[in-house]
């Protein structure tokens, strides 16, 4: 928590002192899931039937900074959810035989990220840019929420000692910045998020957490 909150105050001062500034809320529905690799025969197959993918969601604050005419770099703090639905029986959790009683839970991760992204511009200067963007999203563990679906019941909160604390994110999307005003742009931008580093919580497993969703972002240029 120390380094987010030592880039925070790096980012205030960049902010400041920098030229050529624009800041964007984004907000991103997205698909989460894993990619499971394993030497054990059939475990895969297993993962994939007991567990599946669920809609969450990304949202924060980023800051763009011109580096020339058709690039620009792209950071700023994200609050990100990552996860899926698992399916246990009652009769048994270990069990895949879904033809006994049993119910779905949904099981998320929570992380607050740093995206260091590159955004390069085919058609810059035209009412409706393309572009299409690249970088890593270092990734800092919160906590973890479960909740049974169709319960009507509340999220329980906790922080699972054996997750991995810190992850990196490779990014890559493609997308179109829209001319509103002088001053504002949106941008809908496609994109996914594939971590590099598996997680730890399934020994013979190696899952890596991924999510693809189309950004929302509402941009106003602070000018020179």
């Amino acid at each position: 928590m120390r380094r987010v909150l030592l880039f925070v105050a790096l980012l205030a001062n960049f902010q400041l002192t920098a030229q050529n500034l624009k800041i964007g809320i984004v907000a991103q529905p997205n698909l989460s899931y894993y990619t499971v690799q394993t030497d054990l025969s059939g475990l895969s197959q297993d993962f994939r039937q007991q567990h599946k993918p669920i809609i969450t969601y990304q949202a924060g604050i980023l800051i763009f900074k011109d580096l020339g005419k058709s690039v620009n770099f792209v950071t700023g703090l994200m609050f990100a959810q990552r996860g899926l639905k698992s399916q246990y029986n009652t009769n048994n959790v270990t069990s895949f035989n879904f033809s006994n009683s049993g119910f779905d839970l949904k099981l998320i991760d929570r992380f607050i990220e740093i995206p260091l992204l590159f955004i390069a511009n085919f058609n810059k200067g035209k009412a409706i840019t393309l572009f299409g963007s690249f970088g890593l999203k270092p990734s800092f563990y919160i906590n973890s929420i479960s909740k049974v679906v169709g319960s009507g019941s509340n999220y329980s909160s906790y922080v699972y000692v054996a997750h991995r604390k810190f992850n990196i994110f490779a990014s890559l999307g493609l997308g179109a910045d829209v001319k509103i005003t002088e001053r504002f742009n949106l941008l809908l931008w496609p994109s996914i998020d594939h971590s590099i580093i598996s997680e730890v919580y399934a020994a013979p497993l190696k899952l890596y957490p991924y999510s693809a969703g189309v950004n929302l972002c509402l941009v106003y240029s602070l000018g020179n």
